[in-house]
């Protein structure tokens, strides 16, 4: 039973994060027009697109005009694009935490397991072993990642740098219960300009046993029954021009110790 819950889980995990097209054949147009007549209605290298590329920042700029200053203005007074858009701060020093590499073909193969049907208990181990072992995870991976996780947890920790910056965001204290379940959560923070309105903001989304201040040095950084650690490392890009940025995070499984998922 074990076995095959997990196993679902990992076709949950990493289907969810790829898209596997389907196609079916039609022909639609087959007794409708000629290839040739066809060939000359086709634009080709997404021409009918009328906007720049995306590293054309001179063609962006001829694109948004008289506008892109007005724009910028409104996203950084939150008048646009407010759940979107959260301030995050990036301390200077470097945060902890390896930058870990992807497991190679690890897309693949979870796609071949899910499409066999006779299974063999060593091959799903393997993949078992490979999907929870240290690694940098991959898009859109750690929500579902940190859900499953939670599941069977007896105690989450969650180090972040600036509690602020975390406690008004809705989306992630909303969230807050998912990436916990059950288990008891204690929270380490670096910095915080009023520590009780972000423990009144944050204990919207859960309780939360405990909260202490010290340098633990992490960005953001989930810690589950000291088995697992899921961590966030932020890299600051320059986004229209040099006066705005935004962040990215590059998220990371490590594995504290061997165990059984």
């Amino acid at each position: 039973m074990k076995t095959k819950s997990f196993f679902s889980l990992i076709v949950f995990v990493f289907l969810s994060c790829i898209k596997v097209a389907a196609y079916t054949e039609r022909n639609f147009l087959q007794h409708v027009a000629a290839q040739e007549s066809l060939a000359e209605c086709l634009v080709l290298n997404q021409k009918w697109v009328q906007y720049p590329s995306y590293k054309d920042r001179e063609g962006w700029s001829r694109f948004l005009g008289e506008y892109k200053d007005e724009i910028i203005r409104q996203i950084n007074n939150k008048k646009v694009l407010r759940t979107h858009w959260k301030r995050k701060t990036v301390q200077d020093e470097p945060y902890n935490g390896a930058c870990l590499e992807e497991v190679d073909d690890l897309v693949d193969l979870i796609k071949n397991a899910d499409y066999k049907k006779n299974k063999e208990q060593k091959e799903i181990e393997e993949l078992q072993m490979k999907m929870f072992s240290s690694r940098k995870l991959l898009n859109g991976e750690v929500k579902v990642l940190l859900d499953y996780l939670a599941l069977n947890a007896q105690q989450v920790e969650m180090s972040i740098d600036n509690i602020d910056d975390w406690a008004y965001d809705k989306n992630f204290v909303g969230k807050l219960s998912h990436y916990v379940g059950k288990a008891a959560l204690k929270i380490k923070y670096q910095d915080s300009n009023n520590i009780e309105k972000a423990i009144d903001r944050i204990e919207r989304g859960h309780n939360v046993t405990e909260y202490k201040k010290c340098r633990h040095g992490y960005f953001l950084c989930w810690k589950y029954d000291e088995k697992y650690e899921v961590y966030g490392i932020p890299i600051e890009r320059e986004v229209i021009n040099k006066d705005t940025s935004c962040i990215m995070m590059n998220y990371y499984l490590q594995r504290l110790e061997k165990n059984n998922v």
